[in-house]
């Protein structure tokens, strides 16, 4: 459908700034001659690309969550190739854009997958453990029951790593009075945020534990003993955030002052992290 059609055919009454929502449905009608490539924002100066505001659903990939054009039946697929474009945020953020529609229903459904997709690859990394212990042991008898401690931890980290930077995002008035991101889209970058983050704390437990039955050499300090994380888990995982949170900032809201925003957001997540360990610790 070309542009000109979707301007003439439909009413314009519903379009509006992807980044802040700002009505800019008073500008079609001033169009004389043919619809420009380019608008600016009167409220948040967010460079408007018309051919996508006025279509939405011609730009979003087919293998996103959020897309409305693939079959209730092939949702188990588009999890996996949304889960799996994740993984790469600069990739991931270059074709899911501002303009694309949030679907809240579709956070919630992928957040509590991805959840348990998380929960399951954390368990699977302490079944090989135990598998490679009891090898060890000459066939003995290992306890493989898996701990609530093991889910506790994966879950808590993860669940701090995707609420503080948005909390950040949210707070922060540079962020917030500046760029005036809607709620809907830091949400939407949090929760594609948590495949990475289950896959680096995964990794991390999976040398660790190949390390202590003598596979490779630890590459970094001995800690799969302790109650708490260990601090180059809490680290690895802060640079995740940081990695996905640039690509979030540079390319998805396009924010001013985007290195400003990023050492903020890593910084309020350590600082929470640090805070929440504390209080759990003298509890």
């Amino acid at each position: 459908m070309g542009i000109a059609t979707v301007v003439n055919s439909t009413s314009t009454s519903w379009i509006r700034c992807p980044r802040c929502g700002y009505d800019l449905s008073a500008l079609p009608p001033t169009w004389e001659a043919a619809c420009p490539l380019y608008g600016l924002c009167s409220e948040c100066g967010y460079e408007v690309e018309w051919s996508v505001v006025l279509d939405p659903q011609g730009r979003v990939p087919g293998w996103f969550f959020e897309a409305e054009i693939f079959s209730r039946w092939a949702w188990g697929r588009v999890f996996v190739q949304t889960w799996l474009a994740a993984l790469v945020p600069w990739m991931f953020w270059k074709r899911v854009r501002l303009e694309t529609p949030v679907r809240i229903r579709c956070l919630w459904w992928f957040a509590a997958v991805a959840l348990v997709v998380g929960g399951g690859l954390r368990i699977g990394v302490e079944w090989v453990f135990l598998l490679g212990m009891s090898q060890l042991a000459g066939g003995a008898l290992v306890d493989a029951v898996v701990s609530v401690r093991i889910l506790t931890e994966i879950f808590t980290l993860i669940g701090l790593c995707t609420l503080l930077p948005a909390g950040a995002v949210l707070v922060l008035p540079q962020s917030r009075r500046a760029a005036k991101v809607r709620p809907a889209h830091v949400w939407r970058a949090a929760v594609y945020g948590t495949p990475g983050l289950s896959v680096v704390i995964c990794l991390y437990w999976l040398q660790e534990y190949a390390a202590a039955l003598g596979w490779i050499p630890f590459l970094v300090e001995p800690g799969y003993l302790l109650a708490a994380p260990p601090a180059a888990l809490v680290t690895v995982s802060l640079l995740w955030v940081v990695i996905w949170w640039s690509g979030v900032v540079i390319l998805y809201m396009r924010m001013r002052h985007a290195m400003m925003v990023i050492v903020s957001i890593a910084l309020l997540t350590f600082l929470g992290i640090m805070a929440y360990h504390g209080v759990v610790y003298w509890l």
